[in-house]
């Protein structure tokens, strides 16, 4: 089953693609309005095959962002046809930037890619759990 994977957020919405046992982190799309992010996350569903789509949701952190990304989940539940899970995405950002950071000491390329490999690691934990 081929399945996208967003950490979604205000400034940028990672993204990953998965098709067991592989994952594809792709660039992070920029989140600059709903419309944009929605129109990005369709044209991905369409090109990719995409079955099923899985977000990170910031249980036990901050509450503030968790409103935010049920509010997007339920655009997307509203929007598109296929499933939609969601998966506690907390402590991923930090794993991203900590495994990232002992291969590259360049702090402006952790912050391109942290987004999608936070992505991938919702979708690794999607497969874990199911």
């Amino acid at each position: 089953m081929r399945i996208l994977s967003l950490d979604y957020g205000d400034k940028h919405t990672g993204v990953a693609l998965g098709d067991l046992p592989s994952i594809l982190e792709l660039p992070p799309i920029h989140t600059s309005s709903l419309d944009f992010l929605l129109s990005k996350i369709k044209e991905l569903i369409i090109t990719e095959n995409i079955e099923a789509i899985v977000v990170g949701l910031p249980i036990h952190s901050n509450s503030k962002q968790q409103k935010k990304t049920e509010k997007f989940i339920s655009y997307l539940e509203d929007n598109f046809s296929i499933p939609i899970h969601k998966v506690d995405e907390s402590g991923t950002s930090k794993e991203s930037f900590s495994e990232m950071f002992t291969k590259h000491s360049d702090i402006k390329k952790i912050k391109k890619k942290i987004h999608s490999t936070s992505a991938a690691k919702i979708l690794e934990r999607f497969w874990d759990s199911n």
